[in-house]
């Protein structure tokens, strides 16, 4: 069917008709009408239905069909035209008379509603009707080969443009190029006399697909060409045609003679479908391409929607790809009140700029905009309190800084530096996310716009120190999948957060069934029970990481979890002992993707979504191919259910930009020129990764999922996509999974002086077996509990002060869960 959608200022549906019959409808052109109704054509297969006076109900031929509709999308009359073949509309307008006009192409001889065919494969067909949609006249225009007509303007004389290609050496076609055909401009008068016509284009195939008259009195026209030759120049495939499609825009005078051409594109295919002027005299150019390289960065993989400005001469001043991983296209651009544009087209992807897909291929709507403001600034830690960014400070990355009154989000670059995008003018407030142990100076900033694309740089954070602190943080995550019998990677993270100079010592006790081969950088001590490495001094905010290459037993089980842990000291003199222990499970597989997203939590119960845990999620990645990745990009969009206003980087194993666009709720990882060696030439190298974490929203029910994943681009390759990271949301009672991590077990106070209170969502009456290990492995407690109640009560008062973790496994139900506890000095 037709599918004719009314969208409110922001793209909400305020009316949708479909239209047609039993048979295939296609809406290609339409237009809102004097009266405040509309006009939409295509062509229609059907007899019924809506559709009636189809000239070839036997045949199975098309029809040009044009409908009429009001305000409210209701048909107040319908025409078919043609013959007995195909007839097909592509652009319709209403003229200043109240009447429409149509053009498109009829592969009809001389009958029904057709006159004046040249014969051959096809012919422009200009149908020019009353306010009714009565014939006033028709005409045909071609030679007698290929020659079909695309989109076509009313000109401020009075007359038509029409635009598409010719086949044809003869009769209305002259100056034909040869190959498969040419860019075809035709000017009519107001009654269909041809007053010029031109053929554009080289030897091989060139189609112009759209055209617009511009302030000047010329014509601006855009498609497609395969040609290196005559009018065509720099096109980007250097090899003979056929072998890519380069957009081709062309600008004219007012007869048609060209006054400049540009190819846009790179050494894959791209195309043309639409193009508009914009208020400063650039174009609008609305099309698609196929891959990144030449004109085109930012490709989402296969086909994307590509929006490019360029100026009145056909400079490029940007270029956007618009899309997900699949085919998209915005084949339609109309200007906004507020000078930017709508585009409309089609897509089937449900990642990159494209969200809320409904299945396999929907309309797609997307509005843009040039006209904004921008509130810039840089992130810095002020050692010295004086305000001022002095040489040798820390400049602080993928910092989050956001907008009070639209909720808008940034965050800073390698340099410190954010740039926060606002809509409109008026009054604004931006303030940086808090540092623990730091001041921020000053805590916000007030920022004023009189008008739109103003910029206020002014606009640095002072992050100073409140006093002596000492911090140590630590974490630890596993860096691909765990086989038996195989190696297998952890990747450590330490970093100094507080803000005095400190000097880490980091222990990672021995795992049952795995065996410790190597790390970067080497060991301190290599221990029966631990592996101890001696670092520093560390200055405030700085970071750095251990590579740790392991070897799995060949007699653990496939689903078997290996429970790791890693400690930085001195605990003593920190301040959050909680935050120098960390901890990964890791299950045990075969066969395995290394490029994967883990999530730190497999379930979360009902009562623990409304307290808002953190989710910590890591994308791994290896470039498995044949030679050096330059750049990775990872895209991530963000699930429905996962709030964006709580995100915050954590690390990553290589320099790397983080951004976050709110309105496709998108992450962006991109490491420049990471040089990143394939696992060929340098298996330990070859691996990469990020973190992030993130809160749930408090909505979520019970039985919901929140399932998330990332697109890995290698270079100028496909996207690798990962598994989906999944979090279920789980009943606090009546588990039935074979085993439950830290989650399940609530652990209060903590850091404990003497008595630690535990609490278990499980039924009561159940054995337990119970047993605290210290930092290094050593079981320093064990027995068994019969619970009367949800709550038990133990004394810790006789263990040494330090980091210890705690198991409990219920034997009857095989599930387990454990959980980390400082007992304070």
């Amino acid at each position: 069917d037709v599918w004719v959608v009314k969208v409110d200022s922001i793209g909400n549906i305020q009316w949708q008709n479909c239209l047609g019959g039993s048979k295939t409808e296609n809406g290609l052109s339409g237009m809102q009408t004097m009266d405040g109704g509309y006009i939409v054509t295509g062509f229609t297969y059907s007899v019924n239905g809506d559709v009636s006076g189809n000239h070839s109900p036997s045949n199975n031929r098309t029809d040009v069909w044009l409908v009429k509709l009001d305000s409210a999308g209701s048909i107040q009359w319908q025409h078919c035209y043609g013959g007995y073949n195909m007839d097909v509309a592509r652009s319709v307008q209403q003229t200043l008379d109240g009447g429409y006009i149509f053009n498109g192409y009829t592969m009809v001889n001389n009958n029904g509603d057709v006159q004046g065919y040249h014969g051959g494969f096809g012919d422009f067909w200009t149908v020019k009707t009353d306010s009714l949609g009565n014939i006033e006249w028709q005409r045909c225009s071609g030679g007698t080969d290929g020659d079909f007509g695309e989109q076509m303007q009313l000109t401020n004389d009075g007359g038509y443009v029409l635009v598409g290609v010719a086949s044809s050496p003869n009769f209305d076609v002259t100056g034909y190029h040869g190959g498969q055909g040419d860019f075809w401009i035709v000017k009519m008068d107001s009654s269909s006399t041809i007053q010029w016509q031109k053929c554009l284009g080289g030897s091989s195939e060139d189609r112009g697909i759209c055209i617009k008259q511009t302030q000047d009195g010329g014509y601006i026209a855009g498609g497609h060409t395969y040609s290196h030759d005559f009018d065509v120049v720099g096109h980007h495939n250097v090899a003979p045609p056929p072998n890519s499609l380069d957009g081709w825009v062309v600008k004219v005078d007012s007869l048609g003679n060209i006054q400049w051409q540009k190819c846009l594109g790179s050494t894959t295919n791209e195309w043309i479908y639409d193009i508009m002027e914009s208020i400063d005299g650039g174009y609008y150019v609305a099309g698609v391409s196929s891959g990144n390289g030449g004109d085109i960065s930012g490709n989402h993989g296969f086909n994307d929607s590509w929006l490019v400005k360029i100026d009145s001469v056909g400079n490029i001043i940007w270029q956007k790809s618009l899309g997900g991983t699949r085919t998209d296209a915005l084949v339609s651009i109309i200007k906004a009140n507020d000078h930017g544009c709508v585009l409309a087209g089609y897509t089937s992807s449900k990642n990159g700029d494209v969200f809320a897909n409904k299945g396999r291929t929907d309309a797609w709507i997307v509005k843009v905009t040039e006209n904004h403001n921008s509130v810039t600034g840089r992130l810095f830690i002020d050692s010295n309190i004086n305000n001022v960014l002095d040489s040798g400070e820390q400049l602080l990355s993928s910092k989050k800084v956001v907008e009070s009154n639209t909720g808008r989000i940034h965050y800073s670059n390698s340099a410190g530096v954010y740039d926060l995008i606002v809509l409109d003018s008026g009054n604004f407030s931006v303030s940086p996310l808090p540092l623990t142990y730091y001041n921020t100076s000053p805590s916000a900033r007030a920022v004023n716009f009189s008008g739109i694309n103003q910029k206020d740089s002014l606009n640095d954070f002072a992050f100073q120190p409140i006093s002596n602190i000492d911090d140590l943080q630590i974490e630890i995550a596993s860096l691909g999948a765990f086989r038996a019998g195989f190696d297998a990677y952890y990747m450590v993270k330490y970093r100094n957060v507080g803000t005095t100079i400190l000097n880490p010592h980091i222990n990672f006790p021995s795992i049952p069934n795995v065996s410790f081969v190597s790390s970067t950088p080497i060991p301190t001590a290599v221990y029966l029970d631990s592996i101890i490495w001696s670092l520093g001094p560390m200055f405030p905010f700085q970071e750095a990481s251990i590579l740790i290459k392991v070897q799995l037993s060949t007699m653990i089980q496939n689903g078997s979890s290996i429970f790791s842990v890693i400690q930085v000291a001195p605990v003593s003199s920190d301040t959050t002992p909680l935050n120098n222990v960390a901890s990964w499970a890791t299950t045990v597989t075969g066969s395995y993707d290394p490029n994967e997203m883990l999530v730190s939590r497999s379930f979360l119960t009902t009562s623990e979504v409304l307290q808002q845990p953190y989710l910590d999620y890591v994308i791994n990645f290896q470039n498995v191919g044949t030679d050096t990745a330059f750049n990775i990009k990872i895209l991530n969009n963000l699930p429905a259910d996962l709030q964006a206003i709580t995100l915050e980087f954590i690390s990553a194993s290589h320099p790397v930009n983080f951004q976050y666009d709110s309105y496709a709720r998108l992450i962006s990882f991109d490491f420049e020129n990471i040089l990143l060696p394939d696992s060929n030439i340098n298996e330990l190298a070859s691996h990469g990764f990020v973190r992030y974490r993130i809160k749930p929203r408090t909505n979520i029910i019970l039985g919901d999922s929140i399932k998330d994943n990332a697109d890995i681009y290698f270079d100028y390759n496909a996207p690798v996509t990962t598994n989906f990271a999944i979090t279920t949301i789980t009943a606090p009672v009546g588990l039935s999974s074979t085993e439950y991590r830290t989650q399940l077990l609530q652990i209060t106070p903590n850091p404990v002086d003497n008595l630690l209170r535990i609490n278990t969502p499980l039924l009561e009456g159940e054995n337990f077996q119970l047993m605290i290990y210290d930092i290094i492995g050593h079981c320093v407690r064990e027995q068994f509990l019969n619970y009367s109640s949800q709550n038990v009560v133990l004394d810790v008062s006789s263990l040494s002060s330090g980091t210890y973790i705690i198991e409990l496994q219920n034997k009857t139900k095989n599930a387990k869960g454990t959980y980390l506890f400082v007992i304070k000095s």
